[in-house]
């Protein structure tokens, strides 16, 4: 049971940052959601926490740029480096 969970969530971690890439501006975690269709705004929100902690930790600010604003939504700039190390186990 554990090993789907964690699955799930790597599922939606990959779901999220092509969603992401795709847009040039702000998404709110509702908007992300609703284009993924299967998960809640909860689990949207600390997914998009967690990414941003381990985006943080394992790229520069040169590299990728992801930004929660309380406002705004989230938003995703990344310059050519590759996520894989987001998508992996």
């Amino acid at each position: 049971m554990a090993m789907f969970i964690k699955s799930k969530g790597r599922f939606l971690v990959r779901d999220i940052l092509n969603v992401l890439e795709e847009e040039n501006g702000f998404l709110t975690m509702q908007q992300i959601a609703q284009r993924l269709e299967y998960p809640s705004i909860h689990s949207v929100k600390n997914t998009c926490h967690d990414l941003k902690k381990r985006i943080d930790e394992l790229y520069s600010s040169d590299d990728i740029e992801f930004i929660i604003s309380q406002r705004g939504g989230v938003r995703m700039k990344r310059n050519k480096v590759n996520l894989h190390l987001l998508t992996k186990t």
